[in-house]
């Protein structure tokens, strides 16, 4: 597979990651914990992205997108 650096979905899915990183640092409080766990599913999005491309097929490269998708839709919950 090519760089993952050079791939648009890896590039917005770190953004992502940062994005929430960023905001889950201000959060306090036992009544926030679940968000702030949530934190986890946007930092696996870019972090499953670089995993698949160190696949050896294409088809297999789309599964590790698939659940990077996944992950990213963990974060619509909240």
């Amino acid at each position: 597979m090519s760089d993952f650096r050079k791939l648009n979905v890896w590039r917005k899915g770190h953004a992502l990651a940062l994005g929430v990183h960023r905001t889950a640092t201000g959060i306090r409080g036992q009544s926030n914990a679940a968000l702030r766990t949530q934190v986890r599913a946007a930092m696996s999005v870019p972090t499953i992205i670089v995993e698949g491309c160190g696949q050896e097929s294409r088809r297999e490269f789309a599964r590790f997108l698939r659940y990077a998708t996944n992950s990213a839709s963990e974060l619509e919950v909240i």
